[in-house]
């Protein structure tokens, strides 16, 4: 589970804040530990939280949050005795104060991202439900994000979902997201199945990222009409295959959308690219599951 974070995490969760991440601390306030042992995050830094219970749930948001009754959680226990759940804390760039389309701010993104799913399997060593060995390790296969640094960061959805979708994908990720129905989100879905059945890879898609022009048309109509130009896959390349995934459930009444192995298409030949400005793969990006989510999701 993504907690979208301040550098400092937790925020303004003990003060006058009232987002995503002090929504999340309020909710289990075990997390509200890591206020006295964590310390500013760098760039290439990020936290994990291993089993934080949840206590409470809510209804609305910022101004209009409510306390909505007390909550019973019900995640089975791991070997170490702690709720089988996984929380990483990761912090955007505050967009309205930089270039958020450069190519120093884009790559500070896809590594945030990368370092936060990229858990070693140390630190999760033991969370697995149903298994009392310790030195087993929790699958950690789908990382649950959204509309990552774009409330009061700023930042554009859009660039976001693919920097994630990127990051993940080097970690060998899938990705659920919840766009919760902004509508600066409409067309993510479509795109990514678009790339996704083109064949396209990693470095292919940074490679538009960093040709794209963000004032005179919108990235995903961008990135639709370049994979419409590629010719028909090649030999199958080098590197992991994009898994497709499909929407089998709308997020209603608080029931999440489940991701849903299919047929495996083949990888693309990779395109030439400047090799100094791409990410070090040629493997296509994972797809992620859009679903929207409800006041009460966190």
């Amino acid at each position: 589970q993504a907690d979208f974070a301040n550098e400092w995490i937790g925020g303004g969760v003990l003060h006058a804040g009232c987002v995503q991440e002090e929504i999340l601390f309020m909710e289990k306030p075990e997390c509200l530990i890591s206020l006295l042992v964590c310390n500013v995050m760098r760039g290439h830094e990020s936290i994990t939280i291993v089993g934080a219970e949840r206590f409470s749930t809510h209804k609305g948001y910022a101004r209009s949050f409510q306390w909505a009754g007390d909550f019973v959680d019900k995640q089975p226990i791991d070997s170490k005795q702690r709720l089988s759940n996984v929380i990483i804390a990761y912090d955007a760039l505050v967009a309205r104060f930089c270039n958020q389309f450069s190519e120093k701010n884009m790559l500070r993104e896809i590594i945030k991202t990368h370092v936060a799913v990229a858990i070693p399997n140390e630190v999760t060593r033991g969370v697995k439900a149903g298994e009392e060995d310790a030195k087993t390790s929790y699958k950690f296969d789908t990382f649950a994000t959204g509309n990552w640094g774009c409330g009061a960061f700023g930042g554009d959805i859009p660039l976001k979902a693919m920097l994630q979708w990127i990051a993940c994908s080097l970690a060998g990720k899938h990705i659920r997201y919840f766009d919760f129905g902004d509508r600066n989100a409409q067309g993510l879905k479509e795109t990514t199945q678009y790339l996704l059945k083109a064949g396209v890879h990693v470095g292919w898609l940074w490679d538009k990222l960093l040709r794209q022009e963000p004032r005179r048309q919108h990235l995903f109509n961008f990135l639709q009409e370049s994979a419409a130009k590629l010719a028909k896959p090649a030999a199958k390349a080098d590197g992991h295959e994009a898994t497709k995934v499909e929407e089998t459930e709308s997020v209603q009444d608080g029931k999440k959308s489940e991701v849903e192995d299919g047929k495996k298409p083949e990888a693309t030949e990779p395109v030439e690219k400047d090799q100094e400005r791409a990410p070090p793969s040629d493997g296509p990006p994972e797809g992620p599951s859009i679903s929207k989510g409800d006041e009460g999701a966190t």
